[in-house]
């Protein structure tokens, strides 16, 4: 390749595939991270929901609270039976407005239950403690409300941005949360505890403990099944699990590997179960499946990107090439041409001479050097011929004019031209005539595509020393095959052949001239009489066979001639 066009190759084509491919590995990776993304933010929409339905038992057990204390008479035995007829809660208390215990009383008498109460709590039942200035302390339902005030859309749409909006709710929230009332979450012993409290009007403080077990039986109920019968989209895992990052409950079909340790999302679960965390699990193949597909699309554009920009380099290459290879073509054609005529000119101009310097010749040889004259002379006419018509056949020109005669007799005029070519060069010539009919066609076109053949043959197949030519007539077609015994047509050119210029060798020291146009010359002729010439299969030489129409002269009315 010439150096000019390997730098247009590469800026043409290199340059953008290059950049191409950058930017198609960029949107693989992109799509990738964009699907994971997705999937992320869908298992965290389904975590969202099931945040808000434990947070509506959580509102559940709050009202639960408030009403049972406002119910009661704030006695010792009110408050021990209470405990006892409501299963949700395992242990009341009362704290006087200067933060003394009142009930259950460490200096009176206690039950079991009531001792253990006060060890679990005896770091958080005081009023500093328990009541914190803190955005937990902003009740469930008032959260939901201020979020739904602030972005309806957000509660519809769920997702990472509903988290972080809840979050920016509750640092708001923390300059109006009430004082009166609140949860309060600790850890102690294997397990979460939970209190909720509340101010009265004499500024004392009621509340209650959750029975843990109890709450977590009513969490699982409202969960989805461990085995869920019905198909869903993802097929995954959800883990609930709690401040130690124990799993208390789990759903879904597929059981993580024991590698698979970073689950794809998690969600804190909203105050108070601030200490709890949901995990979503997704299969591999799951993720690698929608991967795959949007990464096929974005191959996909990627291949027809660089199917475009190879089309469209290609058609510059071609058009930049154009010319050169049109000049090309003109410098051999014309080296071609004035090689093959200088050839019979120089044989006309030199008997002609040798007739005129020598008087004294015989009458034998005076014949030979005219005979040699007039072959050279058909020959150059032959060349001459091809020349012009394919000139017309360029400019669309090219006709033909049919008149009446028969096929075997312009074949014998045909050979009778090439005799003393072809006894000089030692071919012997067989011709079997089955063509004797009358018909209309071309003699000048049939002269001159069988003149391209049998030329051929003088040309590149005198060493095989036979031709042979076969007419065969139909009612209105005949076909004519020549065969030479030469060394045949390469495979890889027997189709390239009836291209114009184009030769087995464009050498012009290969000892054979020729301008490249005659077998497709030759064919274009063939094929403006309704007919064709194609190259046969033959295990020895090369054999054409011309098949033109040739409707019988007697169904045509002639024109009469002029003058009669």
């Amino acid at each position: 390749m010439k150096p000019k066009l390997l730098i247009l190759f590469t800026i043409i084509v290199l340059l953008p595939l290059g950049l191409l491919l950058w930017l198609g590995l960029r949107l693989v990776d992109y799509e990738q991270q964009n699907t994971r993304q997705k999937f992320q933010e869908l298992l965290l929409a389904q975590l969202v929901d099931v945040d808000e339905t434990i947070g509506r038992l959580i509102e559940q057990r709050e009202t639960n609270i408030i009403n049972t204390t406002q119910s009661l008479e704030l006695s010792s035995l009110s408050l021990r039976q209470s405990s006892r007829r409501n299963p949700v809660i395992r242990q009341f208390f009362v704290l006087t407005g200067n933060g003394r215990l009142r009930f259950p009383d460490p200096q009176g008498q206690l039950s079991d239950n009531e001792w253990a109460f006060l060890q679990r709590t005896r770091d958080i039942l005081t009023e500093g403690n328990l009541v914190r200035r803190d955005p937990a302390d902003v009740p469930q339902q008032q959260m939901r409300q201020a979020i739904q005030q602030q972005s309806p859309t957000l509660v519809r749409n769920r997702g990472q941005a509903y988290v972080q909006q809840a979050e920016s709710v509750y640092t708001q929230a923390l300059s109006t949360a009430p004082t009166s009332q609140g949860w309060r979450h600790w850890y102690h012993g294997n397990g979460d505890n939970l209190i909720f409290w509340q101010k009265t009007a004499d500024r004392s403080i009621v509340g209650a403990e959750l029975d843990p077990v109890r709450l977590l039986a009513d969490v699982i109920a409202i969960l989805p099944q461990t085995d869920p019968v019905e198909d869903i989209p993802l097929t995954g895992r959800t883990v609930l699990a709690d401040s130690m990052n124990r799993p208390l409950y789990q759903w879904g079909r597929y059981e993580p590997s024991s590698e698979e340790q970073a689950p794809l999302t998690q969600l804190g679960l909203s105050h108070p179960l601030s200490g709890w965390s949901l995990k979503a699990y997704l299969p591999p193949k799951q993720i690698q499946s929608g991967v795959f597909s949007g990464t096929i699309n974005v191959v996909g554009g990627f291949v027809v990107l660089c199917l475009a920009v190879i089309g469209l380099a290609t058609y510059f290459y071609r058009e930049s090439t154009r010319e050169i290879r049109d000049a090309d073509q003109r410098v051999t054609f014309v080296n071609q041409v004035s090689h093959e005529l200088k050839t019979p000119l120089t044989n006309i101009r030199l008997y002609a001479e040798l007739l005129q310097q020598n008087p004294s010749a015989t009458e034998e040889k005076e014949k030979k050097h005219l005979d040699i004259i007039v072959n050279e002379s058909q020959r150059l006419s032959r060349l001459i011929g091809n020349i012009l018509n394919f000139g017309r056949q360029q400019h669309s020109q090219l006709t033909i004019h049919p008149i009446r005669g028969i096929i075997d007799e312009s074949i014998r005029t045909i050979l009778d031209h090439f005799n003393e070519a072809f006894k000089t060069n030692g071919i012997d010539i067989t011709f079997r005539g089955h063509a004797p009919a009358d018909v209309r066609f071309d003699h000048d076109a049939l002269e001159q595509i069988l003149g391209n053949l049998i030329n051929n043959i003088e040309k590149y197949a005198a060493e095989g020393g036979a031709m042979t030519i076969v007419s065969r007539q139909t009612n209105d077609e005949t076909r004519i095959t020549v065969r030479d015994n030469g060394s045949g047509i390469p495979t890889a050119h027997r189709e390239k052949i009836f291209e114009p210029f184009h030769r087995i060798s464009n050498k012009l020291t290969d000892g054979v001239a020729g301008a490249g146009i005659g077998l497709a010359l030759a064919r274009d002729l063939a094929r403006l009489h309704g007919g064709d010439l194609i190259l046969l299969e033959t295990r020895k030489g090369a054999a054409f066979e011309l098949k033109i129409e040739t409707s019988p002269a007697r169904a045509v009315q002639e024109p009469p001639l002029q003058g009669t």
